[in-house]
């Protein structure tokens, strides 16, 4: 959420929330529904379960006993970050989109800044933004299945202290 609201502005961020959740229940849903059917990052979001988690084993293993207690539980855990990802996704996907557009980009323009502001507040969930380790086979997936969080969010971090070591060369 921090991310978000640093990447397309309190105000932007603020006023796409308010078209999903505060007007009214169709304004939000057809916002919500443009933003998932035209965004390819939002729509890769749904996507990452079955890649990381080992949602793509699913289809081997038994329907009963401890493997279909496993998945229960595994689906439970990760509904909630997904959720709470998507809720701060979302806007700031139709922020980025809503500012570009009003600055006089085209359609297609708009959608990738707002894809590029996705990626930016939230990491990307795409095989080509991943690294080796990352890409690499079912155990090594189990082992890193939150490297790219954790690695974005220090990625910012570096840009951050980069660019605060500019800002005091600046000063100086």
């Amino acid at each position: 959420l921090v991310q978000s609201l640093h990447e397309v502005g309190p105000a932007n961020f603020l006023k796409a929330m308010k078209g999903l959740f505060s007007i009214n229940d169709r304004t939000g849903e057809t916002n919500w529904q443009f933003a998932m059917s035209t965004s390819e990052e939002l729509q890769r979001r749904h996507q990452n379960y079955v890649e990381t988690l080992g949602g793509a084993t699913d289809l081997l293993q038994p329907k009963s006993g401890f493997a279909s207690l496993r998945n229960t539980v595994q689906r439970f855990s990760a509904t909630p970050v997904a959720i709470s990802d998507l809720l701060s996704a979302v806007p700031t996907w139709l922020a980025q989109y809503e500012k570009t557009l009003s600055e006089g980009a085209t359609h297609g323009d708009s959608v990738y800044m707002a894809d590029r502001a996705v990626r930016r507040a939230h990491g990307s969930v795409a095989i080509t933004n991943r690294s080796t380790v990352m890409r690499g086979g079912a155990l090594s997936q189990w082992f890193a299945s939150v490297y790219g969080f954790f690695n974005h969010i220090m990625n910012r971090q570096y840009e951050l202290l980069w660019k605060s070591g500019e800002a005091l060369d600046l000063a100086k």
